[in-house]
Parts: C-alpha cells; structure tokens; sequence
C-alpha cells in the first residue's frame, strides 16, 4: 500500500519539475513578498454591511467551541457523570 503511495508521489514530482513554468518572472523579488488585500469597489458596500454579522458569528463560534467542553463537563456532572 505504502509503495503504491510512494510510486505516485515520485511520478508526481517528476511530471511537477519536467513542467514548463506558466508565469512570467517579474521585477523584484520584494514586490512578490507583499500581500495586497483589498475588497472591488462594487462590492465594498455590501461587505460592510455584512462584516459586522459575519464577525459576530465567527467570534460566538469561537466562544461556543472554547466553551463547550467545560459546559458539557459541568452539565453532565450534574447527573452522574464521573468526575
């Protein structure tokens, strides 16, 4: 099984490095390390509307999931749980 797996990813390495390569080398190797973050101008009133929402979510996920497992402890101890 395991020389299987090692059989495709040499013959993938092989096919990767025998690629031509499909971009053009730029100016600066600086300019590549820059990430440039931005929203299209057509979308940037819907996504302040929406980012407070999805932010809200994101964070009460967080809370539940950082939570969750000392509430469930606490609630199931309540009922006989071991503990």
């Amino acid at each position: 099984m395991f020389g299987a797996a090692l059989a495709i990813i040499v013959i993938a390495i092989v096919v990767t490095a025998a690629s031509p390569e499909t971009v053009g080398k730029r100016q600066g190797i600086g300019d590549a390390l820059v990430s440039r973050i931005g929203v299209p101008s057509a979308a940037r009133t819907v996504f302040a509307r929406t980012a407070p929402g999805m932010i809200g979510t994101w964070m009460s996920a967080g809370l539940i999931l950082g939570l969750g497992a000392s509430i469930g402890w606490s609630v199931l101890d309540q009922y006989g749980g071991k503990g």
